[in-house]
Parts: structure tokens; C-alpha cells; sequence
């Protein structure tokens, strides 16, 4: 099942369930807390443009790839937040999360018509975000939508280039540690009627690009590689609140 399939499927469960529920999931002044541990796949956005240019003298090519070609498709994500309830359907709520994406070697273009391979450092960040969480109901199944807005803090990253066929491996600079803006939203499922409660939740996630590193492939002709970096991505995960 693709990540897509989890949203639907999530969306679905909560339109069935609004009206099977009946007292308020919150109220007025009430405290929460909600940790989330998943997963965020990328959806889209482009990692690296392409572009010609010479490296070492010799001509180069490099084709443009997205997040989920430099990235694996899995990784970890978590967060742990606090809510305050404005009345029996709306909380406010803020977030602290963290999250990594491993990197893969893949083959990015060529020089001087041999293959060229890259591998990039691994996507690392943590952030703070926050919105409000609107419950669609309550009881033993509450259904929930959430909105937030906030910054993520992305480590460096960087990148080894190697063209194998003739043993040559480089280090470069890609992408400087930088703060991002953050838009997303969530839905959700909370089960249990007790005050702990567990749940699902998948939604929709863009990430801002972070600054290119000047120094990156500066004279080659192929500076305008780390020119982007903005990533649309699905987070999924399994949630429990108090």
C-alpha cells in the first residue's frame, strides 16, 4: 500500500466514524500531550537541477533528480507537542519533531561520457510547529483534522561525487545548515475511551528548500545544481495522547 492509499484511507474512516460519535473529544482550558512516531516519504520536489558544464577540465552532464531518487523512501520522524483546549472541538496545539531520511548512491549524469555517481549526506532536522487540531468528534473513535505552520532547522549536507571508471572520487559542499519554512496538515484517528488514547494519523507536509553552499561546483558552469531543495512529503505515523 503506497502512502497515497494511506491518506485515502484514513479520510475515508473518518467520514464514516463523524457520526457514530457523540461527547467532546476537549474542552475549554484543557491540557494534552500527543507524540507521533512514523515515517515522512517524499511526495515531491527536486533535489538537484541538471545542467553541462566541465569538471576537471572535462565535459560534464547532470541530470536533474528528485528528493525520493537521492533518498530512501523511509527514514524516521517523531515529534511531541502540547495542546490547550478552546472549547469542545478546538485545541491549539504546538509541536517539536525531529526527523532523518538516509541517503543512496545513484548515478547522476556523466563525465566525459562516463558514468558519474553521486551519494549525498542524509537528510537530518528538527523543528518546532504549531496550529490548531479540530476533532470531528469523540468517544471510543475521534476522528481529527490538524493545520500547522513553523520552521525546520536542516543540517548541512553534502555530497560525494565518483566517477569509478577511472577511481576518482570528490567531496563536495551542497547545501548549508539552514532554517525553513514548514506548511502542513494531518488527519487523524484517535481509539479508546479512556484518557490515553491511540491512534493513526498521515497528511501533507512542505519543506522550503535550504541555501546552496556558494562554493558548490563554483567555475564549473553547473552552479545552478543546489538552486532548489523545497520537498513535498507524506508523513505517516502512529500516535498516542494523554
Amino acid at each position: 500500500m503506497n502512502c497515497r492509499s494511506v491518506v485515502s484511507g484514513v479520510v475515508v474512516a473518518m467520514v464514516v466514524c463523524v457520526g457514530a460519535t457523540a461527547s467532546a473529544q476537549t474542552s475549554a482550558g484543557t491540557i494534552s500531550v500527543t507524540v507521533t512516531a512514523g515515517m515522512e516519504p517524499s511526495m515531491s520536489g527536486t533535489m538537484h537541477e541538471g545542467g553541462s558544464g566541465r569538471v576537471l577540465g572535462l565535459a560534464t552532464e547532470v541530470d536533474e533528480k528528485t528528493w525520493s531518487d537521492t533518498h530512501e523512501q523511509t527514514g524516521l520522524s517523531g515529534s511531541a507537542g502540547v495542546g490547550i483546549g478552546l472549547n469542545d472541538r478546538v485545541e491549539m496545539v504546538v509541536n517539536v519533531e525531529v526527523g532523518r531520511i538516509d541517503a543512496q548512491r545513484l548515478e547522476v549524469g556523466t563525465v566525459a561520457t562516463l558514468p558519474l555517481f553521486a551519494e549525498f549526506d542524509d537528510y537530518k532536522y528538527w523543528g518546532v510547529n504549531g496550529g490548531a487540531r479540530l476533532f470531528l468528534g469523540s468517544g471510543s473513535v475521534s476522528p481529527y483534522v490538524t493545520g500547522t505552520v513553523g520552521f525546520r532547522r536542516l543540517s548541512e549536507l553534502g555530497g560525494t561525487f565518483s566517477v569509478p571508471a577511472v577511481s576518482v572520487t570528490v567531496p563536495q559542499p551542497f547545501f548549508e545548515e539552514s532554517t525553513v519554512a514548514t506548511f502542513g496538515g494531518d488527519v487523524g484517528m484517535l481509539f479508546g475511551s479512556s484518557r490515553v488514547k491511540i491512534g493513526v494519523q498521515a497528511g501533507v507536509r512542505w519543506t522550503g528548500g535550504p541555501n546552496g553552499d556558494a562554493a558548490s561546483f563554483a567555475g564549473t558552469g553547473l552552479e545552478n545544481l543546489n538552486d532548489e531543495g523545497a520537498r513535498l512529503s507524506i508523513p505517516v505515523g502512529v500516535v498516542v495522547r494523554f
